[in-house]
């Protein structure tokens, strides 16, 4: 998808990580689970490219599997900002909505989980990192972000050259449904969510596979799902195979919070 990133973004999914040993992962999901991502992995900012421009949502610390939902972003200086929250961690076998929202005029960050802000930078909510140092949220600025003007990987950091093998992209390992991209943010957090995990729109289904809208206006580019994922559930290398997962098992918000008509 082109021209994924903007200065205002909005991103949900629903995911299922299943409860793997380490052991089994391949060498392209060592640790680091992607989410989303409009840029490479690692810190360094790159000098002749826009590679390493834009940000990523990920669950697990590097090198860990701490269950951490972890969003990280680009500015001049560092490709390692990293919001975070050391309590509010993404379950094992379980299907739970994630997300976030990225507002670079009013400088914030949200990220969601289970339908919960869990971080929130313009109230000081969680925990700061950069390039492996802790810093306090009230530095957090995205003044300076790099916005990324290429396309949206789902599942997945940016290949790289000379990654034969994508070690370095961090593969999401699990399921994933009802993915959706807006270039719009709310001050209000609970008009973000409904936004994100609102059920699909002609009432015919319970979710949305897919849903990317870059801007506002019609139609919306939508691909509607039926009860069930049908992705294939090899994991790769190491030959785990994890059972397909009955999509319409997912929790569902209150209508109170998200109106289905």
């Amino acid at each position: 998808v082109l021209e994924a990133d903007s200065a205002e973004v909005m991103f949900g999914a629903w995911i299922y990580l299943p409860s793997l040993q380490p052991a089994s992962f391949p060498s392209s999901s060592a640790s680091m689970k992607t989410i989303v991502s409009t840029k490479v992995s690692g810190c360094r900012v790159s000098s002749d490219s826009a590679n390493s421009h834009g940000w990523s949502l990920f669950v697990h610390e590097w090198a860990t599997t701490n269950r951490q939902l972890r969003f990280s972003w680009t500015d001049q200086f560092s490709a390692c900002h990293e919001i975070y929250s050391s309590s509010a961690l993404v379950p094992y076998d379980a299907w739970v909505h994630v997300g976030f929202s990225m507002s670079l005029g009013r400088n914030a960050v949200r990220l969601f989980i289970g339908g919960e802000v869990v971080v929130d930078t313009s109230s000081g909510l969680g925990l700061y990192v950069k390039q492996g140092q802790m810093l306090p949220m009230a530095q957090v600025t995205f003044s300076g972000r790099m916005v990324a003007r290429k396309e949206l990987i789902v599942g997945a950091h940016a290949p790289q050259p000379h990654d034969g093998g994508r070690g370095q992209s961090h593969m999401f390992l699990g399921f994933m449904g009802d993915v959706r991209l807006l270039h719009e943010t709310s001050p209000v957090p609970s008009l973000e969510l409904t936004k994100l995990m609102a059920r699909a729109q002609d009432g015919k289904s319970p979710s949305t596979v897919f849903q990317i809208q870059f801007a506002k206006g019609t139609p919306v580019a939508n691909s509607i799902s039926g009860e069930f994922l049908t992705t294939h559930s090899v994991t790769g290398e190491a030959g785990v195979q994890l059972p397909v997962m009955q999509f319409s098992q997912k929790p569902r918000r209150s209508t109170q919070m998200v109106p289905h008509n």
